[in-house]
């Protein structure tokens, strides 16, 4: 359980140290960008977890996901909170907005943060790393678009990325 806890925070310091302060969040309409993120934060997650898939050893779990709103011809990136122990449990999402990260369960967000995050609703995510016990996400109705960033960050090598970086 400790070991655990100590990828969690190693995760976490990563988004908070490298991601958040490098991403381009002006950016984060243009689709190819946003794809690139989540393959980056993705990588980071396999890096840190040893792992190229969710198990419910893992507990709770902070999790790199496309994230589509039903309402709206857009896909996120995001980060998803599940509860691996209870078939994939969500209980909060991270989404990567032009307005920056805007977090599901964040009660300080302003008035124009908040309705923006509201506009999103309901929405559908993704995890970009399978797990064979979650039992809420309904992958038949993945929209195409989505399974693509998905099956990218899936099986990227790292190897093959000649050091290219998110600027």
């Amino acid at each position: 359980m400790k070991k655990n806890m100590q990828m969690q925070k190693d995760f976490t310091d990563y988004l908070n140290r490298e991601v958040l302060f490098s991403c381009d969040f002006d950016r984060m309409t243009d689709k190819e960008y946003a794809k690139e993120l989540l393959r980056k934060i993705t990588d980071k997650f396999r890096e840190i977890y040893g792992a190229d898939e969710l198990t419910e050893d893992m507990d709770f779990m902070l999790v790199p996901a496309v994230i589509k709103p039903q309402n709206i011809d857009r896909l996120y990136t995001g980060i998803v909170q599940l509860d691996l122990t209870s078939s994939g449990e969500h209980y909060a999402t991270d989404m990567f907005t032009e307005y920056g990260v805007l977090s599901t369960d964040n009660e300080a967000l302003s008035t124009e943060a908040k309705q923006y995050l509201r506009s999103l609703h309901p929405y559908e995510y993704y995890p970009t790393l399978p797990y064979s016990g979650d039992i809420h996400v309904d992958w038949s109705k993945c929209p195409k678009e989505a399974w693509e960033m998905v099956d990218f960050c899936r099986s990227y090598v790292p190897e093959q990325d000649g050091g290219m970086t998110i600027e």
